[in-house]
């Protein structure tokens, strides 16, 4: 074996090791996508048609969610994600009092700084996530350009359902 040989097996193997890398990442993080879609489905669905309730309901998915979300084995990205979802709530909490937004607004606003995170995440952890943020801004963009009166079955409906069903995609190979 030649010293070329010898790189461009090393390279194969490098790309080979990043490849199983990322998959395994995916694995692990799609059923926590998914169970957030599940809690974006139903919590926005309430706002949509139960609004009186929908507090509740969102506490109750939130505590789901969040209770599914740290039982779940640990992804090789875990602190850069983490980081990058600490900093989202952040902003959104900051923004949305800055801007006194109403639900609408602050809905939105939580929609858009989601979307973000599944972008920034999908920059280091695989570009699955990056097109989950481009679901839910499209599905964001949907409810407020065109779809005002619907805007929270928007939200739920097509954010959360790609949600759950990328959550689904991550989970494959």
């Amino acid at each position: 074996m030649n010293e070329t040989e010898a790189k461009d097996a090393l390279d194969a193997i490098q790309h080979a090791r990043q490849q199983t890398s990322k998959l395994m990442g995916y694995q692990v993080s799609g059923s926590v996508v998914a169970a957030w879609g599940i809690a974006w489905v139903i919590g926005f669905s309430a706002m949509q048609f139960i609004p009186q309730s929908a507090p509740w309901i969102w506490g109750l998915c939130w505590i789901a969610a969040l209770g599914w979300t740290a039982t779940r084995p640990r992804a090789p990205n875990d602190t850069r994600v983490l980081a990058t979802w600490a900093m989202a709530v952040c902003y959104v909490g900051l923004i949305t009092a800055m801007v006194e937004a109403d639900v609408r607004e602050a809905s939105v606003i939580i929609a858009i700084a989601v979307a973000s995170g599944y972008a920034i995440t999908g920059l280091w952890a695989g570009l699955r996530f990056a097109f989950l943020g481009g679901l839910v801004t499209v599905s964001t963009a949907v409810g407020w350009w065109f779809l005002p009166e619907l805007l929270f079955l928007s939200l739920g409906l097509g954010g959360g359902t790609a949600l759950l069903l990328g959550g689904l995609w991550l989970k494959r190979p």
